[in-house]
C-alpha cells in the first residue's frame, strides 16, 4: 500500500514539476498563459467532470479513508512508524494522542466540504483523469495516514514539544485557510462587476487587496501548506512527510502561475494597475 501510494504521487507530480520548470524558463509570458487557458479549455470541453461533484467526493471520500485506516479491525502492523519517537514512556504510549490527530484531520476535510458547496465558485470543469487521479490520490494517502497514526498498529507519539508545536500550526494554517477562502469569496463579486466594464485586457481580473494578501499572491497556499506542516510535527510518520511535500510542490505549481499571471494582467500599461512589485507567491519576501 505506501509503495502504491508514493509511486502514484509521483506520478502525478512529475507533469507539475515539469509546468513549474517551464513556467519558470519561459518566464510565462502573457502568450503563454492564454495558449495554455485556450488549450485547458477546449480539452475540458471534450471529456470533463463537475469540478464540485471530483472536490466533494475527494474530501468526504478522504474522511471516510482515514476512518477506515484508523478503525478497521485486524490490520497490520505499519512498516515504518513514527521516525521521531518520544523518549518519555508516558507521553509516547499517551493514546488520546491519536483521538487529538483524528479530530484534527477530520476538521479539515469536513471544512472543505463545507468550503465546497457553500464558499467556493468554480469556473471550469476537470477532466476525467484529473477527476480520477484526485480521488486516488486523496483516498489513498487518508488511509495510509490513517493507518499510520494507529497505536494498535505500532505507532508511537512523537516528544510532546513536536506535537504542540504541530497542533498550534495545523489551526493557524487552517483559520488562515479558511479566512483567505472567505476573503476570495467577497473579491468574485467585485470581478463579475471588473468583467462587466472591463476595457484594460485584464479580463475582469482584479488584484487581491488585504491583509492575507499584503505579501503573497496565494495566501490560501501558504497556509494550506502550514495546516500540513503543522500535522508532519505532529505526527512523524512517512505518510504525513510525502503528503506533506506532494501538497507543497503542487501547491508551488500552482501559487507560481496565479502570480505570473497577475503580474501579466496588471503591467502598470494602458490604464492597468501595476501589481504590488513587492508580493511574492507562495512564502513572504522568500519565493
Amino acid at each position: 500500500m505506501p509503495v502504491f501510494v508514493v509511486f502514484f504521487a509521483v506520478l502525478l507530480l512529475i507533469p507539475r514539476v515539469s509546468k513549474l520548470c517551464k513556467l519558470k524558463k519561459e518566464g510565462d509570458t502573457e502568450l503563454n498563459i492564454r495558449n495554455a487557458e485556450e488549450i485547458r479549455t477546449r480539452d475540458l470541453h471534450k471529456m470533463s467532470v463537475n469540478a464540485v461533484l471530483v472536490s466533494s467526493a475527494a474530501y468526504v471520500g478522504s474522511l471516510g479513508a482515514f476512518l477506515l485506516g484508523t478503525f478497521v479491525p485486524n490490520l497490520p502492523d505499519i512498516p515504518i512508524g513514527c521516525i521521531l519517537p518520544s523518549k518519555n514512556d508516558s507521553f509516547r504510549e499517551w493514546k488520546n494522542a491519536q483521538s487529538i490527530l483524528i479530530a484534527l484531520y477530520g476538521l479539515h476535510f469536513c471544512r472543505r466540504t463545507f468550503e465546497v458547496f457553500f464558499v467556493h465558485k468554480y469556473a471550469r470543469s476537470q477532466t476525467v483523469l484529473d477527476a480520477v487521479g484526485a480521488q486516488v490520490y486523496y483516498w489513498a494517502f487518508a488511509f495510509w495516514i490513517g493507518w499510520s497514526i494507529r497505536p494498535d498498529a505500532g505507532y508511537e507519539n512523537t516528544y510532546l514539544t513536536l506535537f504542540i508545536i504541530g497542533v498550534i500550526m495545523f489551526c493557524i494554517g487552517e483559520i488562515g485557510n479558511c479566512a483567505a477562502h472567505l476573503q476570495l469569496r467577497k473579491l468574485r463579486s467585485s470581478r463579475l462587476q471588473a468583467e462587466s466594464g472591463d476595457s484594460t485586457g485584464t479580463r475582469g481580473h482584479i488584484i487581491p487587496r488585504g491583509v492575507l494578501f499584503s505579501y503573497v499572491s496565494c495566501p490560501h497556499y501558504s497556509f494550506e501548506i502550514l495546516t500540513w506542516l503543522g500535522f508532519l510535527l505532529a505526527t512523524w510518520v512517512i505518510a504525513s512527510i510525502i503528503f506533506f511535500l506532494a501538497t507543497s510542490i503542487t501547491l508551488l505549481v500552482y501559487s507560481t502561475k496565479h502570480h505570473q499571471r497577475y503580474k501579466n494582467d496588471f503591467d502598470g500599461e494602458h490604464g492597468r494597475e501595476l501589481y504590488p512589485p513587492q508580493r511574492k507567491a507562495l512564502i513572504p519576501f522568500i519565493y
